[in-house]
């Protein structure tokens, strides 16, 4: 929710993926793209990752033709590998970042 807005923008999701790693995900309504959420929630999320569940990696899996979330995961995590998605018919980018890596990068 936007400040004093009750119409739902988005939502974040905590994940574990096929080979049991925590992963994080967000969608938002298109009109709310470009507008700095996705990075907020994805700062956000990592550091509740790492700071309250107290997880050693973090990963995200994301369409490699969604350029702003493209954008955002390269801000935060290091791509590891590209991989077919049969389910979503595409070709996805697997990003991670170590808690030690976060610790070096943001505080």
């Amino acid at each position: 929710f936007e400040r004093g807005k009750t119409e739902l923008i988005g939502l974040a999701l905590f994940l574990i993926n096929e080979e049991d790693e925590k992963e994080l995900g967000y969608r938002f309504r298109e009109k709310y793209w470009g507008k700095g959420y996705g990075t907020e929630i994805t700062k956000g999320m990592l550091e509740y990752y790492f700071k309250q569940m107290k997880v050693g990696k973090v990963t995200a899996d994301v369409n490699i033709a969604n350029v702003g979330s493209v954008k955002i995961l390269d801000k935060f995590m290091k791509p590891v590998r590209e991989f077919f998605n049969e389910r979503d018919n595409c070709t996805d980018r697997r990003y991670e970042l170590t808690k030690n890596n976060w610790l070096q990068q943001w505080l």
